[in-house]
């Protein structure tokens, strides 16, 4: 699930900054095409960070939401 919201941010010509898979400690940590990527200990849930442009206009991210903030 995870890497489908990399896969459609690394086709609009966006840099992926982390994946996280799961909730709690991490168990797993490494790279992966200039990613971090992290499992976690209880496996549901998940995150996909993508890098914001600071040149872009301002969006809902600078009032605070979670929409427009670089997460896909």
């Amino acid at each position: 699930h995870e890497s489908g919201h990399a896969w459609v941010a690394t086709r609009q010509g966006r840099a992926i900054q982390n994946v996280q898979i799961g909730l709690g400690p991490t168990i797993w940590r490494g790279e992966l095409a200039g990613t971090d990527l992290q499992f976690r200990l209880i496996p549901v849930a998940g995150l996909t960070r993508v890098a914001t442009d600071p040149s872009a206009p301002p969006s809902l991210a600078s009032e605070g939401a979670m929409f427009g903030s670089g997460i896909v």
